[in-house]
């Protein structure tokens, strides 16, 4: 069965003065696409420059064991802006769609009378490449979508026409700025409408994340787009204009601002490509890595990388990668900025966080992988910030799950929801009522790849995407995050640490059940040894 959150509300007009904190409060939700926790100075990263980052950290409530609930990048936003597991929110894998039975968070704050926006990348409703030419042997001019269909003890997804991408709003959003088409139109309207000819000529990607970069990852790349006409730029102005266009006393807003960096290609516009090549870059503690316990498909996949960049490769994508959250942070600051410079600071509840990470270097990787079991991809950064309402310069370890922030974001404003999520408040850790959330959380990709993560363990189902692995000896993982916190070991297989595989299996067991997964025998029989 499910968990049920029930959230409770007296309607903040017939309460004292002072008594409803959050009530009635703006919301503006900060997602980046591919960002790691460690690429924040104040989280951990001396050399990197996030002053509007570490602003947020330093002014509010930061959280160092959040992690996503679904992976990669649709199941995770869908989790995050619906409160529900993937496998329960329609969108197991990329491309696929939300179920139009689930309500968004916009859905749900614009029924409580607020002015609702939505900025950049979705990623909800399939591909995004509307309207540019056919691509890939897929003969539908980028506008497809992955459709599901069950068959026996499992499910497949089909590719077919009619996924409407990032330009049509969706439900519950009154304002909507995509980054294909409203993109598109921006850079027509700023004198280059000859570049969007060009890439639509030669079949070409120009908006969401490919912003004309000039060349390959494998070299020094960066944006030929001035600063100003980059697409992160584009939705910062939007988002900006959104809040001047908010009366204050009339009905709060809700803005989310999906910005499309740093998820590559890393190509970042200048000067930020190269603000970081005069440094020594350090790569990562667990950059060697033999690989030699893992899973056999990732192995294959590092011996591949391992062959053909160098180190100093690596090292100028780590630059790259860094400079692109500096671009990031600058345009999170103009935000930041508005809100100060129209009054609404004090009245505007703040978060920041992403769909996932990048590994960056880490395991002798860059982008990211298969399943998420390595910090670098599941576990990322979670700011909450409101002056004088969140705790200043507070963090917390508490073990948070991605689908606990609707929930959370409801209790706080004090909003009524029938909704049964899946994701619970941690609210009453905010308010300093406890210090502990949650004992486990659990992410899955496809139907197979589940994750349990706990503050000593983190353990993996074996690899197999769909339920399916072309190799036959494909293995689970465990890792003790306390003694091994690079994930160098697989202890899975080791006599002494059995026990506890066992114990993490039965947990996934009872999740299954719990959360009502349409295919609880299939996980349980892959992974029962």
């Amino acid at each position: 069965m499910k968990l049920y959150v029930y959230i409770f509300v007296i309607i903040a007009a017939i309460l004292p003065t002072g008594e409803s904190a959050f009530a009635q409060s703006n919301v503006l939700l900060i997602v980046t696409d591919q960002q790691t926790y460690n690429s924040i100075n104040s989280l951990g990263n001396e050399h990197i420059q996030t002053p509007n980052l570490d602003r947020l950290v330093n002014e509010g409530m930061s959280f160092s064991n959040y992690f996503i609930a679904g992976y990669s990048c649709t199941p995770s936003r869908g989790c995050l802006l619906t409160g529900l597991y993937s496998h329960n929110h329609g969108a197991l894998v990329n491309d696929a769609k939300l179920n139009p039975d689930v309500k968004t968070i916009g859905a749900i704050l614009k029924k409580s009378d607020y002015s609702t926006g939505y900025m950049g990348k979705w990623h909800l409703s399939g591909h995004s490449y509307r309207n540019s030419p056919n691509r890939k042997g897929i003969p539908f001019g980028g506008s497809y979508f992955q459709k599901r269909e069950d068959v026996h003890s499992q499910f497949k997804y089909n590719v077919v026409a009619g996924g409407s991408g990032d330009d049509l709003p969706y439900e519950g959003y009154d304002v909507w700025t995509s980054g294909w088409n409203d993109y598109h139109s921006f850079l027509k309207r700023s004198g280059y409408a000859n570049k969007v000819k060009e890439a639509y000529d030669r079949g070409l990607i120009l908006g969401n994340h490919v912003i004309s970069p000039t060349g390959g990852e494998e070299k020094h790349i960066y944006s030929s787009f001035p600063e100003q006409y980059n697409v992160d730029t584009f939705l910062t102005d939007e988002a900006i204009q959104f809040i001047k266009n908010q009366n204050k006393d009339t009905n709060p807003f809700s803005l989310i601002v999906s910005l499309f960096g740093p998820h590559p290609p890393v190509a970042p516009p200048k000067p930020y490509d190269s603000m970081y090549l005069d440094i020594e870059i350090p790569l990562p503690a667990n950059f060697i890595d033999t690989f030699e316990d893992k899973s056999p498909f990732e192995r294959n996949s590092h011996n591949y990388v391992k062959n053909i960049w160098t180190e100093a490769q690596f090292k100028n994508y780590i630059a790259r990668y860094w400079g692109f959250v500096t671009y990031i942070d600058t345009q999170i600051g103009r935000m930041l900025d508005t809100l100060d410079e129209e009054g609404l600071t004090e009245d505007t509840l703040v978060m920041f966080t992403t769909d996932h990470g990048d590994m960056v270097g880490a395991h002798g990787f860059i982008r990211k992988m298969y399943r998420p079991i390595f910090q670098e991809l599941g576990q990322v950064p979670f700011i909450i910030r409101q002056p004088g309402i969140i705790p200043e310069g507070k963090s917390s370890d508490a073990m948070i799950s991605s689908i606990d922030v609707v929930p959370t974001m409801l209790d706080l404003l004090e909003i009524s929801s029938d909704i049964e999520f899946d994701g619970r408040s941690f609210a009453p850790l905010i308010r300093g009522e406890t210090d502990t959330h949650r004992d486990r959380v659990f992410c899955s990709g496809g139907i197979t790849d589940i994750i349990v993560f706990e503050k000593r363990w983190k353990y993996s189902t074996p690899w197999g995407r769909y339920g399916y692995s072309p190799y036959p000896e494909e293995v689970d993982e465990l890792y003790d995050r306390k003694n091994d916190p690079y994930d160098l070991k697989n202890l899975a297989y080791e006599s002494s640490h059995l026990d506890i595989v066992v114990e993490m299996q039965k947990k996934i067991e009872s999740w299954l059940e719990e959360f009502d997964h349409p295919y609880p025998q299939t996980v349980m029989d892959r992974i029962r040894r």
